[in-house]
């Protein structure tokens, strides 16, 4: 009986080790070393003078009011330097990263000499006729257009972060959706209501039904996302009308308008994607995914939750001025600097 006895303790002391080991290091990659992924990310920097300037003359508006907090889909919080942090902490895997950034800007805390990072200037991927531009989805239109850019890649916004160990096997092909119990997630027509950000969704949904009748409506997760090129340069030649309204909306419309007549690319191949069956459509989980929305107090609150249950990716979405709340999760899950810093 002592026999099985210590038998048992030692199977027990085993079992803790392996999983103890299992904890502390990243999920194998094996049979996924011949795919490269990069990570794309879109950055502005809408403190900068020389930018607000410029954003102003084209506009017609006063310079002072795009200066303040009231504008915060523009105010850097150095979220990037805690994302890549993020991504050398948990997603090492990631080949080449690549920041779009306009003309006249550039993260002044990158390592600038770190072969694995890239800058791309908006002029480097976008037709000139079209620039300069200050809204998101003509710029996100063109990601695909980076040279050298790998055929798999993730997109990222600067406010998306990897809070554990997540491999590429579980983002490879992969699309993750997350379905609020709200109307917008009803694949119905555009209708008076409608935010301009489903309404692009819409459009490009509906433009890809025509072709492929099994085509759902499938918005992405809030968060670092998988994409093809290919699939994107498709939809781009398929669509050629949609891809040139898109890309002359300088700015984002304000108010509900049921002809905004633009498509985020990004999103639509997701949809082109499982319609072809090359994705699979996962839903997103709570040990998987995460999103904070800083209008919502209640998100403020539960900041700290972050640290604790640690999802492999997470959002803090940038819709106001963050808490100290913020930077002290920020600073709790990723004190360390990265290589990609100077």
């Amino acid at each position: 009986m002592r026999h099985i006895y210590w038998g048992f303790i030692l199977l027990i002391i085993i079992t803790s080790i392996i999983l103890f080991i299992f904890h502390i290091i990243p999920p194998s990659v094996e049979g996924f070393d011949d795919v490269k992924i990069d990570l794309v990310y879109t950055w502005v920097d809408g403190n900068d003078p020389e930018w607000i300037r410029k954003k102003s003359e084209h506009l017609g508006e006063d310079p002072s009011k795009l200066t303040d907090r009231s504008s915060p889909r523009y105010y850097n919080m150095d979220e990037l330097k805690y994302s890549l942090r993020s991504v050398h902490k948990y997603a090492n895997w990631i080949n080449n990263i690549y920041i779009v950034v306009d003309d006249a800007q550039v993260p002044i805390f990158l390592n600038l000499d770190h072969p694995n990072i890239h800058i791309v200037k908006h002029s480097d991927i976008i037709d000139p006729k079209y620039l300069p531009l200050f809204n998101s989805a003509p710029i996100e239109a063109n990601i695909h257009h980076i040279p050298g850019l790998s055929e798999n890649f993730l997109y990222s916004n600067d406010d998306m972060f990897f809070g554990n160990y997540v491999s590429k096997d579980e983002l490879y092909n992969k699309c993750y959706w997350h379905h609020p119990d709200d109307n917008y997630f009803i694949p119905n027509e555009l209708k008076v209501g409608d935010p301009e950000w489903i309404c692009s969704v819409k459009n490009g949904y509906w433009l890809l039904k025509d072709e492929h009748p099994s085509a759902e409506l499938i918005i992405p997760a809030h968060v670092a996302h998988f994409c093809k090129k290919s699939l994107m340069y498709e939809i781009e030649h398929k669509f050629p009308d949609i891809y040139d309204s898109t890309m002359k909306q300088k700015v984002r419309k304000g108010g509900d308008d049921r002809k905004c007549n633009t498509v985020y690319l990004h999103k639509m191949q997701c949809i082109l994607g499982a319609a072809k069956r090359i994705y699979e459509v996962l839903p997103t989980s709570a040990g998987l995914y995460g999103y904070y929305e800083m209008l919502n107090k209640r998100d403020v609150d539960k900041l700290s939750d972050i640290v604790i249950s640690k999802p492999k990716l997470f959002c803090i979405n940038n819709a106001s001025e963050y808490s100290e709340e913020m930077e002290t999760v920020m600073e709790t899950l990723f004190p360390d600097p990265s290589p990609y810093e100077n």
